[in-house]
């Protein structure tokens, strides 16, 4: 298990939420459009068709995506990164692949945290290291459509907090966020190929946000969704944050969601391309034992269609996938078992 690194002040976290958070001043700009007429505009809606059968023994993160033919899972279990993957319908398809564990850490670290996108054919994942709760080591690795590995890189060394990392890929490219406790990321770019290019300073200021959050890129734009902070009951809002391809900021932070000391884990971010929605999954907690997961949608006037509970219980990081008609949502629980489930998407109006 691992701890939580919080600014100025060291907590522990049994559930592996990850590394330093950061608290804000109350933010004066809100983040929903008014553009369009929510009386006449409604979002889709998502009605689950079926849960995969994922054994419990599993520890944490379920984070889906698509290659093009199947869906597949990253998880961890013993500090140790595997894939799983399954057909449309979440039947597995063979058995669960090891593709990164300590032999690959500095000083044979166990895995901490990771993130995991599909790109041009290839599979990319950024992890971290344990450490000594923050981490300190950041790398990344390429695999093929087989999961055998092209090639693995090293972001950061020695340099925490690393964990609660963001990744996010342009199309060509590939982007590492280490989070800065007090400030937001800093941004790795590298090439296909994982070939460095340069890193960005994306935060501060007015735009300081914290760690457990989504990136997303959609029309030559950069989004994160990010927290005020991770510290459990004292989240107060979502921030929506959006910069341009140099990373320069495009729209300064809003607040999206607001509830008072209940806003946890933002790290589900999926654009809808049929119904042209953002759908930002949540959890709402006032501990670190995790809490139910909500799913607010937007228009791309940023109007705010729904916000509401999809699943009770004590979870943590929701992952979200569109592919087609179909929503994919993976999470994980406080009693350390992880979840994939498939909802059938129906257009608003």
């Amino acid at each position: 298990m691992k701890k939580i690194i919080f600014t100025c002040l060291l907590v522990l976290f049994i559930w592996n939420c990850g590394a330093g958070t950061t608290t804000t001043d109350n933010p004066t700009t809100e983040g929903t459009g008014t553009d369009s007429d929510p009386a006449t505009e409604t979002a889709p809606t998502y009605t689950l068709l079926s849960t995969a059968d994922i054994s419990t023994d599993w520890q944490l993160w379920s984070i889906p995506v698509y290659d093009g033919t199947n869906i597949v899972v990253s998880t961890e279990k013993d500090g140790t990164i595997y894939l799983l993957t399954y057909d449309s319908d979440l039947t597995q398809i063979g058995t669960a692949t090891e593709v990164a564990s300590s032999d690959d850490t500095y000083e044979n670290d166990d895995i901490a945290d990771h993130k995991h996108i599909f790109q041009n054919g290839y599979h990319y994942i950024t992890f971290s290291t344990s450490g000594t709760g923050s981490g300190g080591y950041l790398y990344l690795m390429k695999l093929d459509t087989d999961f055998t590995r092209e090639s693995i890189v090293t972001v950061v060394s020695d340099d925490d907090p690393t964990n609660d990392m963001i990744l996010v890929g342009d199309g060509t490219n590939v982007y590492v966020g280490k989070f800065e406790p007090g400030f937001g990321h800093t941004i790795y770019k590298y090439d296909g190929d994982l070939t460095y290019d340069t890193n960005y300073s994306a935060g501060g200021s007015a735009n300081s946000h914290s760690n457990g959050a989504a990136a997303l890129y959609y029309d030559s734009l950069f989004y994160i969704f990010a927290n005020n902070t991770l510290a459990p009951g004292e989240g107060d809002y979502v921030y929506k944050l959006v910069w341009d391809t140099s990373w320069e900021i495009s729209t300064d932070r809003a607040v999206l969601i607001e509830d008072e000391d209940n806003i946890s884990l933002t790290t589900g971010a999926s654009f809808d391309t049929t119904n042209n929605v953002f759908i930002i999954h949540y959890t709402r907690a006032s501990d670190a034992d995790g809490g139910d997961i909500y799913q607010a949608i937007y228009n791309t006037d940023w109007t705010q269609l729904a916000d509401e509970k999809i699943i009770e219980g004590s979870y943590h990081r929701p992952h979200s996938l569109i592919v087609g008609d179909k929503m994919y949502l993976g999470y994980d629980s406080h009693d350390i078992d992880i979840f994939l489930k498939v909802y059938q998407i129906t257009p608003g109006s």
